[in-house]
């Protein structure tokens, strides 16, 4: 089983536990660009799964293409103080 796919199956089991809390840290870097973007509309879209579950997401990544998805967003700077 190659990253991409270990990042998949750890995904669908995080989403299958249903718990009101996910946090995911850089979940999506083992994945190529085109399996991501499919992942990340069907996760966290107007429609995602997470918003139909009602599930509280904190997504910690370096990819500032996924903000317009977040309700809030919190930036760190280099010493570790929020922006």
């Amino acid at each position: 089983m190659n990253g991409g796919q270990k990042q998949r199956v750890a995904l669908a089991c995080a989403l299958y536990a249903r718990k009101e809390l996910m946090i995911i840290d850089d979940g999506f870097s083992g994945l190529d660009a085109e399996i991501e973007e499919k992942v990340f509309v069907k996760f966290f879209g107007q429609q995602g799964l997470l918003r139909q579950l009602g599930t509280t997401a904190l997504l910690v990544s370096h990819g500032v293409d996924r903000l317009p998805y977040a309700d809030y967003i919190i930036s760190l700077e280099a010493n570790g103080r929020i922006a």
